[in-house]
């Protein structure tokens, strides 16, 4: 199983392959990865493409919570403004 760590650090690595810069969009004080709007996703260019392009699942990349790992929405929001 995945830490909460490991999941931001594989949504890092698919971010600056598949959205260059995307660091420099974010509103990080705005973040909130419970909202489609405020997380690093809807950020960057939005929900449409990545549920395709991830090969594991969102959870798998930090970019939604995974309740049966125990990894919470709060616990996301705190790890990606440390990670990124």
């Amino acid at each position: 199983m995945l830490t909460t760590a490991q999941r931001v650090d594989n949504g890092i690595a698919w971010l600056d392959y598949r959205r260059p810069n995307w660091r420099n969009r974010i509103n990080w004080a705005a973040l909130d990865m419970a909202s489609m709007n405020d997380c690093v996703l809807g950020q960057t260019g939005g929900w449409s493409d990545p549920r395709r392009e991830v090969p594991y699942g969102l959870s798998h990349y930090g970019f939604k919570n995974d309740l049966d790992s125990g990894i919470t929405y709060e616990e996301l929001d705190t790890e990606w403004r440390r990670r990124a």
